[in-house]
C-alpha cells in the first residue's frame, strides 16, 4: 500500500509558472523535488485574488512603521498593499489569500512553501513599502492568514536545507 503524501501549499511562482509581477519565469529545481514528496496546491494571492501578469510591483505599507496585524476576523488592519502611485491592490492581495486560507483548511495542509519577500508570501522578509528595495523583519499577508492554522511555513530561502533535513 501506497503511503498517503502530506498536501502543502506551495507559491506557484516556485513552479516554474507565469504569475510574477514582472512577468518573468524564474526557474526553480526544487519544485520536483516537492512535487515527488508531498500533494501541492499551487496558489498565486495576486493572480488568484485578480491582478494580471504582468502588473505593477507592489509593496505593503505599514501604519506607524509597527509590526503587520490583523484582527475583527480578517477585516481590518493596520496597512495597505500600494503600488509605486500609491493605489490600493489590498483587495486584490486578501481576496487572494482568503482563498489560499480557504483551500489550506480544505485540503488538510500541513505546510506552506512560500515565496519569500513577496508582499504576499514573504515568511521572513518583506519589502518596507519605500520602493527602495529595503527589506524589512515581517511576514507577508498570506503568512498572516495561516498563522492560526498550525501549518509549517517554508521560505523558499529555506527549501533546499528543509529537504535535507527531513527527506534525505
Amino acid at each position: 500500500m501506497e503511503k498517503t503524501k502530506k498536501v502543502a501549499l506551495i507559491s506557484r511562482c516556485l513552479c516554474n509558472e507565469l504569475c510574477r509581477y514582472d512577468g518573468k519565469i524564474v526557474e526553480n529545481s526544487l519544485y520536483k523535488k516537492l512535487d515527488e514528496l508531498f500533494t501541492l496546491i499551487k496558489v498565486c494571492p495576486e493572480v488568484d485574488g485578480g491582478l494580471k501578469v504582468p502588473r505593477d510591483p507592489c509593496e505593503i505599507q505599514i501604519a506607524d512603521d509597527k509590526k503587520l496585524y490583523l484582527y475583527d476576523n480578517f477585516t481590518k488592519q493596520n496597512f495597505d498593499i500600494v503600488t509605486q502611485d500609491g493605489s490600493s491592490k489590498l483587495d486584490f492581495y486578501k481576496r487572494g489569500c482568503l482563498l489560499a486560507r480557504k483551500l489550506a483548511i480544505e485540503n488538510n495542509a500541513s505546510y506552506a512553501f512560500l515565496k519569500e519577500k513577496s508582499p504576499s508570501c514573504g515568511v521572513k522578509y518583506i519589502y518596507d513599502g519605500s520602493f527602495k528595495r529595503k527589506l524589512i523583519d515581517q511576514n507577508g499577508l498570506l503568512v498572516e492568514y495561516l498563522k492560526d492554522l498550525n501549518i509549517t511555513i517554508v521560505s523558499s530561502d529555506d527549501l533546499e536545507k528543509f529537504i535535507s533535513e527531513n527527506f534525505e
